[in-house]
């Protein structure tokens, strides 16, 4: 991969100056399309291939004329998330894609930000898993900066573009660096207008509808529906279970709950409905919320219900769980 720069000592030119200038003036750094700096994978145990383009950052705008494969050591246990950054270096007017070794969590790692001495220009954070040969992970940090505007596509861009006034929308939704009232720099979620609030997008994950004749005739709590919800990082999951249902003697009192975990497991008081159908056929209308902090991976959700201890038996006529996740 060769380099050419322009915003060293002695390497702007008229025509220099006129393509530095709309990249480099306004952001600290800068991506300008979408194949600059690609990463994908690569032949060979963990190697990724970093495409060619330009890149600008802190007054020095970079071109490369061709690709650059870059290998990921093994991790013996677990993973790592190692950064791909863009170096510049003044003193000796270079640039160079580099790899930075990074830990367990996704984060961006400890890297040198110092303008006009030695920088790093975050691109990506991939994550290398223990036995595994390919890139587990790519998370695309690199900042595409137009005429007044700038957008990412992971949050963690807002941990390295910190300047007070930057304005940044991530995916959809639009970010701005303020100073709050104790005199702090803070992001401050907006909307299309100044000061408004974008609602949170909300998407669903999964969904499990059953039929009707679901019957519960004992008084040990029974599953009734079971939902796997899977996650790629961990975050906030809403489930919601809703159903109908009925005594069939009049006089049953039922109690259904949300649960997580094995069949009879964890169970969290605050998602329990109950309901005394006594004296009526008239169907039992319920609705169930919860919202769980939950790890990455497949948790199952299930669920459950019981007929009390009098009674007859409780007829369930139609059910249905839902799990959506909210960003």
């Amino acid at each position: 991969m060769t380099f050419t720069n322009i915003g060293y000592a002695g390497t702007v030119t008229d025509v220099g100056w006129a393509q530095l200038i709309p990249w480099a003036g306004g952001s600290e750094y800068c991506i300008p399309d979408a194949d600059s700096f690609r990463a994908n994978s690569a032949p060979g145990d963990r190697n990724v291939d970093i495409s060619p383009g330009t890149a600008a950052g802190h007054g020095v705008l970079v071109e490369s004329d061709s690709s650059v494969t870059i290998n990921l050591p093994s991790v013996s246990s677990g993973s790592r998330w190692d950064l791909i950054a863009l170096r510049r270096i003044w003193g000796t007017a270079t640039s160079s894609v580099v790899r930075v070794a990074g830990g367990a969590a996704k984060a961006i790692p400890s890297i040198l930000h110092n303008p006009g001495v030695e920088d790093f220009q975050p691109l990506w954070l991939l994550r290398v898993a223990a036995g595994q040969t390919t890139i587990q992970e790519f998370c695309d940090l690199r900042a595409f900066v137009g005429n007044g505007g700038a957008w990412g596509r992971d949050d963690l861009v807002r941990s390295y573009l910190t300047r007070v006034g930057t304005v940044i929308t991530i995916g959809t939704v639009r970010w701005e660096r303020r100073i709050d009232a104790l005199g702090s720099a803070v992001w401050i979620r907006a909307g299309t207008g100044v000061g408004n609030y974008t609602p949170p997008q909300t998407t669903r994950i999964t969904f499990i509808e059953s039929g009707s004749g679901v019957n519960l005739s004992s008084s040990t709590d029974t599953q009734v529906l079971k939902l796997g919800v899977t996650i790629a990082e961990a975050g906030l999951v809403d489930i919601h279970a809703r159903l109908w249902w009925h005594s069939d003697g009049f006089n049953s009192a039922g109690t259904f709950r949300l649960k997580y975990g094995a069949v009879n497991g964890t169970e969290v008081d605050r998602f329990r409905s109950h309901n005394n159908a006594s004296g009526s056929d008239v169907p039992v209308f319920v609705d169930l919320f919860a919202r769980v902090a939950l790890p990455a991976g497949i948790t199952n959700f299930y669920l459950t219900g019981q007929r009390e201890s009098a009674g007859n038996d409780i007829d369930v006529d139609d059910c249905s769980l839902s799990a959506w996740a909210t960003s």
